[in-house]
């Protein structure tokens, strides 16, 4: 009887492990990113989309910190943008091992990044990332969004790539994008721009106001305004 209420002790405790277990692996699935493409001039059906965590996320209570490893490959390859806009201190427990916080001349009134800023980084960081991550998701062929599970809290890099309808060439999208305890979930909406050209006919011998028809002899010239949304090459 003893060695049976041993027994039983042990497999009440194993069921409850497990029963606190399977919270724990729903809770795991809950941090998720949404690419979502809103702009009727690209398609990204199809498209891979990939999450590289920037920093790590730390939780103590209420309390919280961003930290860094030491062997990150932005550390390692982009600190030079790194050092631009955060600073790192040393942690004494934890040798390879970052705390990471906003430069004071860099500080919104909450202590973060402004959104200019956010779009910075993540272009200045375009070169330093790697071409593919174990996070990432696929848009289904006709379909225009898909879902990321990064699986926990942190700061990642979004990047994939977006097809202009017309012309057909291939635009990148990186994107910056914060998870935290109160917000799990994010959107990224692809952010590509295609130059728009409009073609009229002016002079004297023009028909309709809006260019499209006019007057000409043969061997006389003919002169077109275009107007276009040219975008920033910088």
């Amino acid at each position: 009887m003893k060695h049976l209420k041993k027994m039983m002790a042990l497999a009440l405790a194993m069921v409850m492990m497990l029963a606190m277990a399977i919270p724990a692996m729903a809770a795991a699935n809950e941090y998720t990113i949404t690419v979502t493409n809103t702009n009727e001039n690209v398609t990204i059906a199809g498209k891979t989309y990939y999450a590289h965590k920037l920093f790590d996320l730390k939780y103590s209570g209420d309390n919280y910190a961003y930290t860094i490893s030491t062997s990150n490959t932005f550390y390692t390859t982009a600190k030079t943008v790194l050092d631009t806009y955060f600073d790192f201190a040393d942690i004494a427990s934890d040798p390879n091992t970052k705390t990471v916080t906003v430069k004071e001349s860099k500080k919104n009134a909450d202590g973060t990044l402004s959104a200019a800023d956010v779009r910075a980084l993540a272009d200045a960081l375009q070169q330093y990332i790697p071409a593919t991550s174990s996070l990432s998701a696929t848009v289904a062929a006709g379909a225009e969004t898909c879902t990321i599970d990064v699986g926990e809290a942190g700061y990642f890099i979004i990047t994939g790539n977006a097809d202009p309808k017309d012309p057909k060439q291939t635009e990148e999208v990186v994107s910056a994008v914060m998870l935290d305890n109160t917000d799990k979930t994010a959107t990224v909406n692809p952010k590509v721009e295609i130059p728009k050209l409009d073609k009229k006919i002016t002079g004297e011998h023009v028909l309709d106001a809006a260019g499209k028809a006019a007057t000409a002899e043969v061997g006389k010239t003919v002169s077109y305004e275009l107007d276009s949304n040219v975008p920033d090459l910088t």
